[in-house]
């Protein structure tokens, strides 16, 4: 009996590691979450601090608002490593606000031998940019450090105070991507290439074809959850659920 016990809670543990291990990780609606600034000089990366906000939001009501210290030309902000392991992939969106003048920006990985790999963006001002980066699966364990740089032209020093970039959206894991519909088109448009928010009459969601406000804007109140540790634990405990009863049945056989 004690051993049929121990495979059963095996399993479940197995199962439940395994769902937790494809999202390691959000920002901005649960806080800062282990994100990090530089709150100290680090070679020719500035100082920069990292904190949530309403100002600016993808999806959500609030984001990750990273503020640089003037003085360098490179700014940081780095990941929890909790988890964090060679293949996972991380998206993120980015907003970097009109005339910060940034050159680009880069998100990196360094593996135990600091190791650098890193994938360049150029810096498109004024609009959310979604970005993915995969750690290389090549990366020797364990990985010492995952973040995001930000870099301003060859030989600029960035003099002016107040300046800021917007981070959202972002998860780790092995099987994450940003969400498209099965014609791949992107979320904020139907099949039809519309706009969600309109029909194929060219009407508003929100209206009928006479123009009308629809009924269901009554439902428009009902609040999405947004991707996170919260959202998977019923995919956790449903996985555990369908284990222990496979399990038990193969008991009482």
């Amino acid at each position: 009996m004690r051993k049929r016990n121990f495979k059963k809670l095996a399993a479940l543990f197995i199962v439940a590691i395994y769902a937790l291990s494809t999202l390691v990780f959000v920002g901005a609606e649960d806080g800062v979450d282990g994100w990090t600034g530089v709150d100290a000089v680090d070679g020719d990366i500035g100082i920069s601090t990292i904190e949530t906000t309403t100002d600016m939001a993808a999806d959500g009501e609030s984001s990750l608002m990273v503020a640089f210290v003037p003085g360098h030309s490179k700014y940081q902000v780095r990941l929890p490593l909790e988890g964090v392991l060679p293949g996972q992939t991380l998206i993120f969106k980015v907003f970097i606000p009109e005339e910060t003048n940034l050159n680009g920006f880069q998100p990196f990985s360094q593996d135990s031998g600091w190791g650098w790999v890193d994938d360049w963006n150029n810096a498109d001002e004024g609009e959310w940019l979604e970005v993915e980066y995969t750690i290389p699966e090549g990366s020797s364990e364990p990985i010492q450090r995952v973040g995001i740089q930000f870099v301003y032209p060859d030989g600029e020093i960035l003099e002016e105070n107040d300046v800021v970039v917007y981070i959202d959206s972002a998860a780790l894991g092995f099987d994450v991507a940003f969400e498209e519909d099965d014609n791949g088109d992107a979320d904020d448009e139907d099949d039809n290439g519309n706009a969600d928010d309109e029909d194929d009459n060219g009407d508003a969601d929100d209206e009928d074809d006479n123009g009308d406000a629809d009924a269901d804007d009554e439902d428009d109140d009902e609040t999405v959850p947004k991707t996170g540790y919260a959202s998977t634990i019923g995919f956790v405990l449903l996985a555990a659920a369908s284990s222990g009863v496979l399990v038990s049945r193969k008991r009482r056989k």
